[in-house]
């Protein structure tokens, strides 16, 4: 008798802690001492305090090839109105508003263990960074 089954594993080869939330207000950089000892990807939320042309975020985001930093660049942006750039699920959203359009990134926003220094191009905006410390 041969008999066929299936079996579906569904594993993460990470332990991650709960979420670390770091708020910048008004500011054009923060200084972050990651946890964990391996890189995670984080959640950014941009509000501006009025409309703004575009904003970019330097250190958010590298090459995967060469580890170099690139820019994480959101253009139109409207006074109070959210928007989430989620390296998790890898979306970009204003609201329920798909906003991928206005973004220019080739990366979704990580940060590496230890220290991670974030800048912005401008104080027009609060900016909250959230991620799961990560270890291997």
């Amino acid at each position: 008798m041969i008999s066929t089954f299936e079996i579906n594993i569904q594993a993460d080869p990470f332990k991650c802690q709960n979420y670390q939330t770091v708020t910048v207000s008004q500011a054009t950089s923060t200084k972050m001492a990651v946890q964990g000892d391996f890189e995670t990807p984080c959640i950014i939320e941009l509000t501006p305090i009025n409309d703004t042309i575009s904003f970019t975020i330097k250190g958010a985001a590298r090459n995967p090839v060469t580890g170099q930093p690139e820019d994480i660049t959101i253009k139109n942006l409207k006074q109070g109105k959210k928007v989430i750039i989620d390296g998790e699920a890898c979306t970009v959203l204003q609201g329920v508003t798909n906003k991928f359009a206005d973004a220019d990134m080739w990366e979704f926003p990580s940060l590496l263990p230890g220290n991670n220094t974030l800048t912005f191009s401008s104080a027009l905006c609060e900016v909250t960074i959230k991620y799961k410390p990560r270890y291997f």
